[in-house]
């Protein structure tokens, strides 16, 4: 979960936003390489359970949220 926390992001409205929920930290730190390779900028919403309240479409609140990273 330290891994996406230090770094520094700001928030623009839009109607997407990727979201992940990682198993493991080997498969968090691969996805994270993945991810930033592709342009964009992980979230770790840290246990299923919790993450997956916060990112469920439609109800959920993260789904409504552009988070961009300026570097």
């Amino acid at each position: 979960m330290g891994l996406f926390t230090s770094y520094q992001w700001r928030t623009r409205f839009s109607q997407s936003a990727p979201f992940r929920l990682p198993a493991s930290s080997v498969i968090d730190h691969a996805s994270a390489a993945i991810i930033e390779q592709l342009g964009f900028f992980g979230i770790d919403l840290g246990l299923t359970l919790v993450g997956s309240k916060l990112a469920r479409f439609p109800g959920g609140p993260l789904p409504s949220l552009d988070l961009v990273r300026f570097d």
